[in-house]
């Protein structure tokens, strides 16, 4: 071989070897993202579950319901308490009319990343009720699935939550 022939060899393999790292790091990418996007979601939905659990300790004056999670498609979750005047006729759904800010019944309003989204929600909401706490799913299921998929639909993962507060993911 000569010189010319050996470094011609070894630019096309630095040449394909950028390729495949540029394809493989992109990839990598996109699903470290869902996966984040994914902890986020459990960690509103875990928080709501210890909230209401939390909230059968507190005494005072306006103790909340329970607390829930509320989703819009494509990319919205809204952590919030369940405010009713009398708990045990309460609808036990997220009930602010303005969406654009957190106010009310709002604790946290988040927003997932660019590169992913919900993927036909079934649910809208997920509210835990103290003590035990009670799980209550809007519409009425017996397990609540969420799914996060990336935008090109290259990946997806899901959340459960069944109606006795057990978490799970895939």
């Amino acid at each position: 071989f000569t010189i010319i022939e050996m470094l011609v060899v070894i630019g096309v393999l630095g040449l394909l070897m950028t390729i495949t790292m540029v394809f493989y790091g992109r990839a990598g990418e996109r699903q470290i993202t869902l996966f984040r996007e994914q902890a986020r979601v459990l960690n509103a939905v875990s928080r709501a579950k210890f909230l209401s659990i939390q909230t059968f300790a507190q005494r005072g004056e306006k103790i909340p319901c329970g607390y829930g999670i509320h989703f819009e498609e494509p990319k919205t979750f809204i952590l919030f308490r369940d405010d009713s005047e009398n708990c045990a006729t309460a609808d036990h759904k997220y009930s602010e009319t303005d969406f654009g800010k957190c106010a009310g019944e709002c604790v946290e309003k988040s927003i997932l990343d660019n590169a992913v989204m919900f993927d036909s929600l079934r649910i809208s909401d997920i509210v835990f009720i103290p003590p035990n706490p009670i799980v209550v799913i809007t519409p009425e299921e017996d397990q609540a699935e969420i799914i996060i998929k990336t935008i090109d639909d290259k990946g997806r993962v899901s959340i459960k939550v069944n109606n006795f507060g057990q978490i799970t993911t895939q």
